[in-house]
């Protein structure tokens, strides 16, 4: 509970890796409950723009929806809300 209150403010805070847990979380629940939303996302990366892909968020997306691994965003992803170094 604290780490899902810290990881918000984060992203709030505009901390990089705050947000690309809260978008890699996202996208988990996501997939859980639509699962043929693995196969859009492939279907649809092949239609994206380049500069679409290059955006850091949708790397982190794509990552999610195409992990076969299941890693846990927190392991991926590490979120530091320190509050005197942005």
């Amino acid at each position: 509970m604290i780490d899902a209150a810290v990881t918000t403010l984060g992203a709030i805070l505009d901390r990089e890796e705050c947000r690309k847990i809260v978008v890699c979380n996202t996208c988990n629940a996501i997939k859980n409950l639509v699962p043929a939303s693995q196969v859009a996302v492939v279907v649809a990366d092949h239609y994206m723009p380049p500069n679409v892909k290059q955006w850091d968020k949708y790397t982190v997306a794509r990552k999610v929806f195409l992990n076969e691994g299941n890693e846990r965003c927190e392991e991926v992803y590490h979120c530091q809300l320190n509050l005197s170094n942005p």
